[in-house]
């Protein structure tokens, strides 16, 4: 052999080495449940996920290996603890299930994928991918909701609003094609003590006239150019007694059409707001008479918005935010952190701070759920932000879903009336 073949052979192999290593897959952009990198899941047998990546067509991955360890220098080390997978011969790079150690409440997991293929050539490891666990049942939080039950309710500041309990009433079911009536209405409540009474105001509408007694005094009836649509608002203080109190009302149908009467008494006793509305607990009569045996329980058409009548003309608010809760928590981390992970939930919505940083980018967390139900929680690593030596924990709670302004006519306290926070807080030293 001359040395210009020699030199050609060598120059051929060189070519045909490269052009494997260059045609060999590459692992890339792994995934458990679908997201990068995630934290605090639910699931025990989370599936696992790869792209495969490479500078030549037709490639295609024969075989894989999986390697989880509940470190990341065992990973590194190539100790697979919780699960080494072996070689498995399938072409699958989407939704493969962890098959590993049994995992629990706090787990935590990193993990790498290699792969071999059509050819039988091997890739590199992929960069390292992680996961962890949350905390899978009530037991594992061992924290208790915290919240500042002294703020006072705050009652909406209000000019002619009906309150959501308040609804339409009438003698029946034919309430939208009336026959022309008179039918009168009487509702009968209990005051302790005059001297704790603050405030008396009715808001009252009746389709078509009505005309209110309270007590045997006349508190006021429909103008003569006055509508249904419109809310009339009388202050009642002076009119009620010390004891058995009593409402009665006219209501006039003047036509063949729609009728009802729409009801709402509000009066405050010793600083606690009382209500008394148009609901199926009152009674009709269509001769007023004297007899309470004679008189019948309501037909109870539905709330203030109901159709026919809909939000009545001049109904408004002036919305009042309650205060935000600001609570926070000093703390020492006696010696360098490994890692720290904190679950923080809320009835209501919260921000979450650490050292005067933000624990996220989140906002209005948990998220609105049918808190009945269930409540979700985050799971933050707050490893880069807790410092050796004096910590600070601080959360602002406002009341979002769980007890704001919710829905078509903005009720509040949907789901309860006072808001709470709970988190935990699992901090590993270097030691």
């Amino acid at each position: 052999m001359t040395l210009k073949y020699f030199i050609v052979e060598i120059f051929l192999v060189v070519i045909f080495l490269s052009s494997n290593l260059f045609a060999q897959l590459k692992v890339e952009n792994l995934k458990c449940e679908y997201k990068s990198n995630p934290l605090g899941i639910s699931e025990l047998k989370p599936r696992l996920s790869w792209i495969l990546t490479s500078s030549e067509r037709s490639q295609y991955q024969s075989s894989y290996q999986i390697l989880v360890s509940s470190s990341i220098d065992k990973l590194n080390n190539g100790d697979g603890d919780l699960w080494d997978s072996k070689r498995q011969i399938s072409d699958e790079t989407i939704s493969v299930q962890y098959g590993g150690q049994p995992l629990c409440s706090g787990s935590r997991c990193w993990w790498k994928v290699r792969v071999w293929n059509q050819d039988n050539l091997i890739s590199d490891w992929s960069l390292p991918g992680f996961w962890s666990i949350g905390l899978l049942t009530f037991f594992d939080w061992k924290a208790g909701w915290i919240g500042y039950d002294s703020i006072p309710y705050i009652e909406d500041t209000y000019e002619k609003v009906i309150s959501r309990e308040a609804e339409w009433i009438w003698k029946s079911s034919d309430y939208e094609n009336s026959d022309i009536c008179t039918v009168y209405f009487k509702k009968n409540f209990t005051i302790d003590s005059l001297n704790s009474i603050d405030s008396a105001i009715v808001l009252m509408t009746a389709d078509d006239k009505f005309t209110f007694y309270l007590n045997d005094s006349l508190i006021g009836k429909t103008p003569d150019n006055g509508t249904w649509n419109n809310i009339y608002k009388y202050e009642c203080k002076k009119y009620l007694r010390q004891g058995k109190n009593k409402i009665n009302i006219m209501v006039e149908n003047l036509s063949k059409s729609t009728a009802g009467l729409l009801f709402d008494f509000k009066y405050k006793n010793n600083g606690k707001i009382c209500k008394i509305v148009s609901n199926n607990t009152w009674l009709f009569s269509l001769n007023n008479n004297s007899n309470d045996s004679l008189w019948s329980k309501v037909y109870d058409i539905g709330g203030y918005s109901v159709l026919p009548w809909g939000i009545i003309d001049g109904y408004y608010r002036y919305i009042r935010m309650p205060e935000v809760i600001y609570m926070r928590k000093s703390f020492k981390a006696k010696f360098p952190v490994d890692y720290a992970t904190i679950y923080s939930s809320a009835k209501g919505v919260y921000h979450l701070m650490i050292n005067g940083i933000r624990a996220s980018n989140d906002i209005l967390s948990p998220g609105w759920t049918d808190y009945t139900k269930r409540i979700y929680y985050q799971t933050y690593d707050l490893t880069d932000k807790i410092n050796q030596g004096d910590n600070v924990i601080s959360v602002s709670l406002g009341d979002g879903w769980y007890s704001g302004y919710l829905g078509p006519f903005a009720m509040r306290e949907a789901y309860g009336s006072k808001r709470y926070f709970v988190s935990k807080l699992v901090i590993s030293y270097h030691v």
